[in-house]
C-alpha cells in the first residue's frame, strides 16, 4: 500500500541530438579536429589546465560545453572530507533543514482519540492519514472471548495452519472484521463514504502498522481541512469457526476531530532530525571509505538533455562512473528522473556512490550525483569494449489497471518510453570513451536490451523482470527439520535469488541471519549488498523485540516453517550459461529458537544440484514458495 505521496513534475523532454567536433583551447588557432577517443582527464582544481587544455565539445541543445573545475569523483571526495569535518551545530543545522522538507513533504499519521463498546469488544480509533488520494484510518480490536479474524477466506486461513490452530482453539466466536468493514460509513461534511474494497478481493480493512487494523477510503474530494470533525459507524457480526454469521454483536458511532498542530510537526522535524543525526554518524565513515580511492581524473563529455546533464566518466574496480547533474524543484530526487542504463544490450542497476546538492536563485536545487555502472557481469566474462545506452524513460511501477471509486475496472494510460538519449564506448584496455557523431551511428551502437523475459508490459520495471528454473528433489533433513531447495531466480538487474523451504521449526525469520557460500559451475557468486551512498545492507537479524513478542505469540514447538532466499550476484547472466548449471550451496548453518528465545544451532547444511536453462520459465519479482 503506498500511504505517501510525492507531488513531482517530471522533467521536460530532451531536445533533439547535435555532434560537435574537438576543438583546441590553447593559443592557437581553433582548428577541427577527427574525431577520437576520448583520454583527456579533469582533475581536481585544475580550471587554469582545463582552459589550455584540449576539451571534447560534444552536447546535445547547447551551444557549447563548459569545462568543469573538478571531476565528479573529485566533488565527492571533497563533500565527504567536509563532512568529516563538520562540526556538531553544523551536523544539527543541516540535519535539520533536510528534515524540514522531510516532514513537509511527506504525510504522516495523526493520532485521533474515540471509542465504543460493541457487546464484548473494544474498538479504539489510533490514527488517521489523509494525501490526495486516500485517507486511511487505523483502529483497534479487542475482546478476551471472541476472535478478531479479517476473514474465512481460505486463502488466508491455510496460509499459515500453526497460527490458525492457535486462533481457533482460543475461541469460540469470531468478528470477521474486513467483511463487516465494508458496512462501514465515515461521515465528513454530512457526506457518507464506505471503506474502498475491489470486486476481486472485497476486504474492507487489513492490517496496518504496529498490528493495528486499517481501512481505507478513497472517494474523499480532497485533503481533510484542519479540525474537521468525522464519525465512524458501522454493525459487527459474530461468526462461527466456519463463517457461518451468528447475527449482530452490535452497532457503533464514534465521532472525533481531525487536527494538525504546529507542536505535531515540531515533533516529527525534531524525530526526523534525530534519524538523519543517528544515520549520518554511522554513514560518514562508510561514504569518505566509498569514494576516497577513486580516481582524481575523469574524462569530460558534458551530455546535456533538458534538466539532466552527463559531465565526465570514470572507469572503477568493479564497473563505470558517471557523473550527472539534476535540476530539481526541492533538493531530492523524483524517482521519474532516474536514468536507465543497459551495458552491451544488458540492464544494469544503477547505485549513487555520491550526492551534493546546491540551491539556485530560481529557488530550484542542482543535484550532482556520481552513480556507479556495475558490469553486467564478472570481469572475467565480458568484453574489452563496452557499449552503454542511457535511457531517461518515464516508467511508472503501477499495474496498468484500477478500479474506480465505484468498483468499475479501466486500464490506466501511461506515457510512452522515451528513446535512447545517449550512448557511448568504453574500451577497458585502453581506457577510451568514444562517443557517436550522429543520430544514426548513435541508434545503430544501442543494442536492443538482452531481455531474459519477454513481457510486452513496457511499465514493468526491469528490477521485476526475471526468469526462474524449478528444482526438483533437493533436500536434506537434520535433526529433525528438512531444508527442501525449489527454484533459482535469475533477475534482469543482475543478482539471483535462490529460493528454499525449512520445515520443522519454533520461530520463522531466524535462518535468514545466516547465508551460505555459492559457486556456480566452480565460480564463487558475491553476495548482494546495495553499496552506495546510503551504505551497506547490512546481515539481516531479528531483533530481541521480536522475539519476545514470537514468545508471547507461538507455542514455540516445531509446527512451523520458514520460506526464505539468498540473493546473490550470478557471474553471468543466464543466457550466458551454454549448456546446465551447476550450484553448490556450501555450510549453511540453520538456527532456530528454543523457548527461552536463544538461538540453537538445528544443523550445517550443503547441497550440490544442476538445472537446465533450457526449463526457465518467466516469473517477475519475488516468487511464491510453493
Amino acid at each position: 500500500m503506498n500511504r505517501f505521496y510525492k507531488g513531482y513534475d517530471s522533467i521536460a523532454a530532451s531536445p533533439e541530438f547535435k555532434s560537435r567536433m574537438v576543438r583546441t583551447l590553447q593559443n592557437e588557432t581553433k582548428e577541427e579536429a577527427p574525431r577520437a577517443a576520448l583520454r583527456l582527464p579533469i582533475k581536481r582544481r585544475t580550471l587554469a589546465i582545463l582552459i589550455a587544455a584540449v576539451i571534447m565539445v560534444l552536447a546535445i541543445g547547447t551551444a557549447a560545453a563548459v569545462g568543469i573545475a573538478v571531476s565528479t569523483p573529485g566533488k565527492m571526495k571533497e563533500a565527504s572530507e567536509e563532512r568529516l569535518h563538520e562540526t556538531e551545530d553544523e551536523r544539527y543545522r543541516d540535519a535539520r533543514a533536510l528534515a524540514e522538507q522531510i516532514v513537509d513533504t511527506t504525510m504522516y499519521d495523526t493520532p485521533i482519540e474515540g471509542s465504543a463498546e460493541v457487546g464484548d469488544l473494544k474498538l479504539s480509533l489510533v490514527s488517521l492519514m489523509n494525501d490526495p488520494q486516500d485517507l486511511w484510518i487505523d483502529f483497534k480490536l479487542e475482546s478476551e472471548t471472541t476472535g478478531v479474524v479479517l476473514t474465512f477466506d481460505r486463502a488466508f486461513l491455510e496460509g499459515d495452519p500453526p497460527a490458525k490452530e492457535e486462533i481457533m482453539n482460543g475461541y469460540e466466536t469470531f468478528c470477521a472484521i474486513g467483511t463487516d468493514a465494508r458496512d462501514f460509513r465515515l461521515t465528513y461534511e454530512g457526506v457518507d463514504y464506505t471503506p474502498y474494497s475491489k470486486p476481486d478481493f472485497p476486504i474492507g480493512a487489513g492490517i496496518g502498522e504496529h498490528g493495528n487494523l486499517t481501512m481505507m477510503f478513497k472517494t474523499l474530494p480532497d485533503v481533510l481541512k484542519n479540525g474537521a470533525e468525522l464519525t465512524l459507524s458501522g454493525t459487527l457480526y459474530r461468526c462461527d469457526r466456519d463463517g457461518n454469521s451468528l447475527g449482530e454483536i452490535g452497532s457503533f458511532s464514534i465521532p472525533f476531530r481531525y487536527e494538525e498542530t504546529e507542536a505535531m510537526r515540531e515533533a516529527r522535524i525534531e524525530a526526523e532530525t534525530q534519524k538523519i543525526l543517528e544515520y549520518g554518524r554511522e554513514n560518514d565513515e562508510f561514504r569518505h571509505e566509498l569514494v576516497a580511492d577513486l580516481p582524481d581524473e575523469a574524462i569530460e563529455i558534458h551530455q546535456d538533455f533538458g534538466d539532466v546533464v552527463i559531465d565526465d566518466i570514470t572507469a572503477g574496480e568493479d564497473g563505470l562512473l558517471l557523473g550527472v547533474r539534476y535540476r530539481t524543484e526541492q533538493n531530492m530526487l523524483a524517482d521519474r528522473q532516474m536514468l536507465t542504463f543497459f551495458m552491451n544490450g544488458y540492464y544494469v542497476q544503477s547505485a549513487i556512490y555520491g550526492m551534493t546538492e546546491e540551491q539556485q536563485e530560481d529557488g530550484t536545487w542542482i543535484m550532482t550525483l556520481l552513480m556507479h555502472l556495475p558490469y553486467y557481469a564478472d570481469r572475467a566474462f565480458i568484453t574489452d569494449t563496452l557499449t552503454v545506452a542511457c535511457e531517461r524513460a518515464e516508467r511508472s511501477a503501477e499495474s496498468d489497471r484500477d478500479v474506480d471509486a465505484n468498483g468499475n475496472v479501466y486500464d490506466r494510460v501511461f506515457p510512452p518510453v522515451d528513446e535512447v538519449h545517449f550512448v557511448f564506448r568504453y574500451d577497458r584496455k585502453t581506457g577510451a570513451v568514444t562517443l557517436p557523431q550522429s543520430d544514426a551511428e548513435r541508434d545503430a551502437w544501442f543494442e536492443k536490451p538482452r531481455l531474459a523475459t519477454s513481457f510486452d508490459d513496457p511499465v514493468m520495471s526491469f528490477e521485476d523482470r526475471g526468469k526462474a528454473i524449478d528444482v526438483k528433489d533437493v533436500s536434506d533433513e537434520q535433526n529433525g527439520s528438512t531444508v527442501t531447495i525449489k527454484r533459482v531466480q535469475f533477475l534482469e538487474n543482475g543478482t539471483m535469488r535462490i529460493y528454499y523451504k525449512a520445515d520443522h521449526l519454533a520461530a520463522e525469520g531466524i535462518s535468514w541471519e545466516t547465508r551460505p557460500e555459492v559457486y556456480i559451475n566452480g565460480v564463487k557468486a558475491e553476495r548482494y549488498r546495495i553499496k552506495d551512498m546510503y551504505g551497506e545492507q547490512r546481515d539481516y537479524r531479528v531483533s530481541d523485540e521480536a522475539i519476545r513478542d514470537m514468545l508471547d505469540a507461538y507455542s514455540m514447538e516445531r509446527n512451523r516453517w520458514d520460506n526464505g532466499e539468498w540473493e546473490l550476484v550470478s557471474p553471468m547472466r543466464l543466457d550466458m550459461y551454454d549448456g546446465p548449471i551447476t550450484f553448490e550451496v556450501k555450510d549453511w548453518a540453520l538456527y532456530d529458537l528454543n523457548k527461552q528465545g536463544e538461538r540453537v544451532l538445528i544443523g550445517t547444511f550443503s547441497f550440490t544440484f544442476t538445472v537446465d536453462p533450457a526449463n526457465a520459465y518467466e516469473a517477475n519479482g519475488w516468487l511464491t514458495y510453493q
